[in-house]
């Protein structure tokens, strides 16, 4: 219970901070910060149903374990390409779905 708590809260300030990253680093206008809030939303639609049935013969808590450690090593990315000098804007949009993928929805 306290492991989900902190997920939740660690995914809610990735969700906050990657549109600061954009608008502060990149100087994205409002076309890409729709592709990026589409790129978070359009996963639940398309991959719930696959999902879904991924989920029903995996077991509860190993399941959402890989997804926590996947998305803490996607999001991991951002750090370690920003001190390399190499974060992109295409980075972060292939970061936030994937992780979007990841993110149970509750």
């Amino acid at each position: 219970m306290l492991t989900q708590i902190f997920s939740q809260m660690g995914f809610q300030i990735f969700a906050l901070g990657i549109p600061i990253l954009l608008i502060t680093r990149f100087h994205v206008g409002a076309m890409d910060m729709g592709i990026m809030r589409a790129l978070q939303t359009v996963p639940n639609f398309l991959f719930a149903l696959f999902i879904g049935l991924i989920a029903d013969h995996i077991r509860r808590k190993t399941l959402l374990l890989v997804a926590d450690v996947a998305r803490a090593l996607l999001v991991l990315t951002i750090p370690v390409a920003w001190m390399l000098n190499i974060l992109t804007v295409n980075e972060l949009f292939v970061v936030v779905l994937l992780v979007a993928d990841l993110t149970p929805v509750i």
